[in-house]
């Protein structure tokens, strides 16, 4: 017998936990800051330098949060067990709301890794370049924000959430021509002179983001001619840090898939070569799986990163087939988190055909 189908599934576990991968990796950068500013500063910490440790520190503990909650929430959802049919729109409701949670903490660890904590670890190193320069009393008492500012605008500049945005703040206010503007005018220009702080740390530290982007990527087993494509996509540091999460989820979530089905076919007692009967076709997205048992059924398999993978059993008698492949379906599902949403038989044939050609039906198209 031999039979093709393409399965839909969704797989949302490993794409949310590719995610948090990614936020832990950043909790570990984050780290190894603080550590770096503690080896610096040594005898010269001040209020300031604390201040951007515990700002640090609150970005990790966000991350830290995130990551539970999300892992929480999957692992509920697998639990719950699988989803027949668009009519389960409550369970529905709640994978998106997790992807939803998934795509904001993605976001949050690229915003982080090219922005804030660029722009943190600048205005250490200039505090702590700034007190072991300093020698003039005056000076000094600017150095610790002794500064002289209205003081209901100080008030609420100290009420401002993000530190970065106070710290913009007091330094306007350490321009003669800022200290008469009300709280809402000195906030906007704060944040613009930020805005610009930022795009400068970008252009002047573009090879050390570059260099560890391409690092992340390498880490993450990404294909070179990848990692270089992407690199070279456009000159927005951004935009190549967004592109280079993605590959690293997509490399992840491939990996991650043919291990899952890898283990599922040899626990049903198929062989693989690792060596010559895997193939990974990173244009297309597409791994190719060949194993076999002793008795000389072969299955194929054709995982993709777009919610489907395509079997094909061949060399079975009757319904020897169906003793293979449900068992491997059932132990997606019930084991690995697969939700399995449609199966779409390519041809079936009771003969043994090993030649004949099958293409996989995206049967995605058109729904919710």
């Amino acid at each position: 017998m031999s039979r093709a189908a393409v399965i839909d599934y969704e797989a949302i576990g490993l794409e949310t936990q590719a995610v948090c991968n990614l936020a832990n990796n950043e909790v570990l950068k984050i780290d190894s800051l603080i550590e770096n500013i503690n080896k610096s500063a040594t005898n010269i910490i001040n209020d300031r330098i604390i201040n951007y440790q515990k700002e640090l520190i609150k970005e990790k503990r966000i991350l830290i949060e995130a990551i539970d909650t999300i892992q929480k929430d999957a692992e509920l959802l697998k639990q719950k067990g699988t989803v027949k049919s668009d009519t389960d729109y409550d369970e529905y409701q709640k994978r998106n709301e997790l992807v939803e949670k998934a795509t904001a903490l993605k976001a949050k660890v690229d915003s982080l890794a090219t922005n804030k904590i660029l722009v943190i670890e600048e205005l250490i190193n200039e505090e702590l370049i700034n007190i072991g320069n300093l020698a003039k009393d005056k000076l000094i008492r600017e150095s610790y924000g002794q500064i002289d500012i209205k003081a209901d605008v100080l008030e609420k500049i100290n009420q401002l959430p993000d530190l970065v945005v106070r710290e913009s703040a007091l330094l306007l206010l350490r321009e003669s021509e800022n200290k008469e503007l009300d709280f809402l005018e000195l906030v906007k220009k704060a944040e613009e002179r930020l805005e610009r702080l930022t795009e400068e740390l970008k252009t002047k530290n573009k090879t050390k983001i570059i260099n560890q982007i391409k690092e992340d990527m390498v880490k993450a087993k990404v294909d070179n001619e990848i990692i270089e494509k992407t690199i070279g996509s456009t000159d927005n540091i951004d935009s190549i840090k967004q592109n280079a999460t993605k590959e690293i989820i997509n490399e992840e979530i491939r990996l991650e898939s043919l291990k899952i089905i890898l283990k599922t076919i040899r626990d049903r007692g198929f062989i693989v070569d690792t060596k010559k009967n895997i193939k990974i076709n990173r244009e297309s997205n597409e791994v190719i799986l060949v194993a076999q048992k002793a008795t000389g059924e072969v299955a194929e398999f054709k995982i993709y990163l777009d919610g489907k993978f395509v079997y094909h059993f061949d060399g079975y008698e009757g319904q020897a087939c169906q003793e293979d492949l449900q068992p491997f379906l059932e132990d997606l599902e019930n084991i690995y988190g697969f939700e399995m949403e449609e199966q779409s038989v390519i041809w079936s044939n009771p003969d043994k055909i090993s030649t004949q050609k099958y293409q996989a039906i995206d049967t995605k198209k058109g729904k919710r």
